[in-house]
């Protein structure tokens, strides 16, 4: 009992994959969700044990890739299901927890369909539907021995391979061998082209996957966690590689400066880093001559326990993996106790990056401070899980370990007596002794004697928003984030999947993410004009608070066009009609940066009743002036509750390079102005996108409509 007491421990960690409800939280602009819930149900196999296969248990877009069918093109989502609930609650688990303790943060369990697999496809070309990709006649629980998902897609010479997770688990029946399907064709059915994996080699109650697959000299790649094959054409047959020099368990093969590598993962030791060279092999030989020379830099710890490689800029780069590496290649059921709470702790560790050009490694995320800090700045990344290149930009996606604790209802749990049941001892020693301490090392402020539930709103609370995050580099060294809370869905804690296609020779990304609760989901993004935003106040220093937004024509001057208030120093008064001193009006121009280049511009305003006794009975539009005569532009009022308004219009383009005005008497804009006659001073000239210079203005008296002033670009 002691020993399944530690791996019941270890097993709660997992079983933290189940949280709560989503938030909402501001789309990054681009990016745009395409496929929600697990994306499309599936269909059972005929005379199989389950009669539905919901989307939702479609917890991870576990791998992605792409086949061009005549004209087009479509996206393909292996996915990995019902996890983690249906591997630690259900029936495998050796201590299954009352699954009502998660209430309906994860699907039904009358749901759950074990040992079930699924491809879906979009066609991107014609924005087409989500679609089941027939597995005929590897569907349903069986067929597929024990495989739960697929955890690879790559594409080699037009035909598209999918890589599958098995378990080796003899009580249920799963030999362990993981499977490779080729797609050659939208129509046709799969084929098996697995590599000669045998089940009596491999070891009990563990997984085995394939994780890494490249195309390397033309030839291609692919591995499972203890071999290497390479084919150039998987249909009629693998060769094996030696295994001579290497160390450790296969987590991503890459192809680096005309080299194979292989990056490897120790429970014990860390990650290790692997070059091939190979030898001459004799006709007929079943395993390719060579070996592997161990290239692990001494900068590595041996904390990180698992990572993965990619190419950029000529650099390798390796994105280090903790979270549940430190126990893949642990026997849950029957491992030393002492092994499983070693193992434990390093689940804890934030993600590091490393890059090497050939001669020289580089730190590039981990030992500094902010977001060069481990795990990009928030300690609980503890997977740089995924990478994509889009528009020439680095992406990477984190893992965040906070995401976990959501839907347990810590409440109940903790009235449940110490020994009815070890899966719920080890979560309370997990949050009680591990999280509380992290909790302490963070410097979160906690009450005397605190409950579970108190830990776990700290450690939830602190820091970043809860989600996944992704961050992007221009060059692979400085990176801003574009997502730090999963997209709003605390219940996504994975960026899992990365992939860049084109279309009209424009970079489209594609990510999928890891969401047990909800199922996945699949975001698009296409570089789009962004605007700029200037706030300020005018007049300076006490005039009322606005904000100018400009738009470029492209994404390709985003962040290059900008736009202001101004006082104008043109003289106005020959352009308005007889008005008492008293009349509340005011009159500005606008300074443009790149004016050739802006499509659109916003402004507006801000103001207070408590400050503008005129609201909200009087809402006055804004005026511009064409040199012959003034224009009125609509002015959308906006309450914002507890006597604050928001004022804002788009401006025309004729509009741009004129002077602007508010009044609460509209009637002072009714002059009779000569047509062509212009005020003395530059009124510039231009319109649209082809403004030039713009005009200075004179203010004469202070009307509250627009804003203030302080030279501010938001970016």
């Amino acid at each position: 009992m002691r020993i399944k007491s530690g791996v019941v421990a270890i097993v709660a960690l997992c079983l933290l994959f189940l949280f709560a409800s989503a938030s909402v939280a501001e789309i990054p602009p681009g990016w745009e969700k395409v496929g929600d819930g697990g994306l499309v149900d599936g269909t059972p196999a005929p005379g199989g044990p389950y009669d539905s296969k919901p989307a939702r248990n479609n917890s991870y877009a576990w791998s992605m890739g792409t086949l061009q069918c005549e004209e087009d093109l479509y996206l393909y989502i292996g996915a990995y299901r019902n996890f983690p609930h249906g591997a630690f609650l259900g029936p495998i688990s050796p201590f299954p927890i009352d699954s009502s303790l998660f209430g309906d943060s994860i699907p039904p369990e009358e749901t759950w369909d074990l040992g079930t697999v699924e491809i879906m496809r979009k066609n991107i070309t014609d924005d087409g539907p989500w679609e089941i990709v027939p597995l005929t006649p590897y569907v349903g629980a069986g067929d597929l021995s024990g495989n739960q998902g697929f955890r690879k897609m790559y594409t080699y010479k037009d035909v598209l391979y999918a890589g599958t997770m098995n378990m080796k688990l003899t009580s249920q029946g799963w030999n362990g061998v993981p499977k490779i399907l080729a797609i050659s064709n939208c129509e046709d059915e799969l084929v098996d082209v697995s590599p000669p994996v045998v089940s009596a080699d491999l070891e009990e109650n563990k997984a085995y996957s394939y994780r890494g697959m490249v195309e390397h000299n033309e030839i291609f790649y692919v591995a499972y966690e203890y071999g290497v094959f390479s084919s150039i054409d998987p249909s009629s047959g693998w060769s094996r590689l030696s295994d001579n020099g290497r160390m450790g368990y296969i987590t991503d093969l890459v192809s680096f400066q005309g080299s194979l590598w292989a990056v490897t993962s120790d429970g014990e030791d860390g990650w290790r880093l692997f070059r091939w060279h190979p030898t001459l092999t004799p006709v007929g030989n079943p395993v390719l001559n060579g070996s592997w020379e161990d290239m692990t830099p001494s900068l590595k710890q041996a904390v990180h326990v698992g990572a993965n490689g990619f190419v950029y800029d000529d650099h390798l780069y390796i994105a280090t993996l903790n979270g549940g590496f430190p126990l893949y290649d642990v026997d849950l059921l029957n491992a030393d106790i002492s092994l499983l709470l070693d193992r434990m702790v390093k689940v804890f560790y934030p993600s590091y990056l490393y890059r090497f050009d050939g001669e020289e490694w580089e730190t590039v995320m981990g030992n500094g401070i902010g977001i060069k800090g481990p795990g990009f700045g928030v300690p609980t990344n503890v997977y740089l899980w995924t990478n994509g290149i889009h528009d020439g930009d680095l992406y990477i996606s984190t893992f965040d370990l906070r995401s976990m604790f959501y839907a347990i209802d810590w409440d109940n749990l903790e009235l449940i007596e110490t020994g009815d049941n070890v899966m719920v001892d080890a979560l309370k020693s997990l949050v009680s002794v591990h999280i509380m301490g992290f909790c302490q090392m963070a410097g979160i402020t906690l009450p005397p004697a605190p409950s579970l539930s108190e830990i776990v709103h700290a450690f939830l609370n602190h820091g970043s928003p809860v989600g996944f995050d992704l961050f992007r580099s221009e060059d692979g060294v400085n990176f801003e984030p574009v997502v730090q809370d999963g997209f709003g869905d605390t219940m996504q804690y994975g960026g899992r999947t990365m992939i860049t296609t084109q279309k009209n020779c424009k970079d489209i990304l594609w990510l999928g993410t890891s969401n047990p609760g909800n199922g996945c989901q699949v975001w698009r993004y296409e570089k789009v004009p962004v605007a700029t935003e200037t706030v300020g106040v005018y007049p300076e220093p006490d005039g009322m608070s606005y904000s100018v937004r400009v738009t470029p024509c492209s994404e390709e001057n985003n962040g290059e066009v900008s736009g202001d208030i101004v006082e104008s120093l043109v003289d106005v008064v020959p352009l308005l009609s007889e008005t008492s001193e008293e009349t509340d009006s005011i009159f500005f121009e606008l300074e443009l940066v790149n004016s050739d280049d802006i499509c659109l511009i916003e402004i507006c305003g801000y103001f207070d009743e408590a400050d503008n006794d005129w609201l909200p009975e009087t809402q006055p539009n804004l005026w511009w002036y064409s040199g012959s005569e003034w224009n009125e532009l609509d002015v959308t009022w906006a309450d914002l509750g507890e006597g604050q308004w928001k004022a804002c219009t788009e401006l025309p383009g004729e509009s741009w390079g004129s002077i602007f005005a508010a009044a609460l008497d509209p009637s002072i804009f009714e002059a009779d102005v000569p047509s062509g006659e212009e005020p003395g001073g530059s009124t510039g000239g231009g319109s649209g996108c082809n403004v030039g210079s713009v005009l200075p203005g004179i203010l004469l008296v202070v009307l509250p409509l627009m804003v203030l002033f302080s030279r501010k670009n938001i970016k």
